[in-house]
């Protein structure tokens, strides 16, 4: 792979100063924004899932089919949405922390 290294601090284009970045830099850049933005979707996808509970909807991907449609089955089938809900919720938290280890390396 090429590595593109350029020697000047600045540079005038359409009136303009732009900085110019080095190859390393530009992907360190680019590492910490998509890291930022996993960690600020894996947030939105807890507060999501909070909301879920508390308001009672089921998102599909938390569907389980039980047999049978007497009491039974039906509190069987709430019990395995909440466990599936809190896994989930579980889950999302150690991404975060790992998510903000990568950023703390990066940055």
């Amino acid at each position: 792979m090429h590595q593109l290294v350029i020697n000047f601090d600045d540079i005038k284009m359409h009136g303009t100063t732009v900085k110019m970045i080095e190859d390393q830099q530009a992907r360190l850049c680019t590492s910490y924004k998509n890291t930022k933005l996993k960690l600020l979707k894996t947030k939105a996808a807890i507060w999501y899932i909070r909301i879920c509970k508390a308001k009672q909807p089921t998102p599909k991907h938390t569907h389980n089919k039980v047999n049978g449609d007497n009491i039974q089955s039906m509190k069987t089938k709430i019990e395995t949405t909440k466990y599936r809900l809190n896994q989930e919720i579980k889950s999302s938290y150690c991404k975060i922390r790992k998510l903000d280890e990568q950023l703390c390396r990066i940055h």
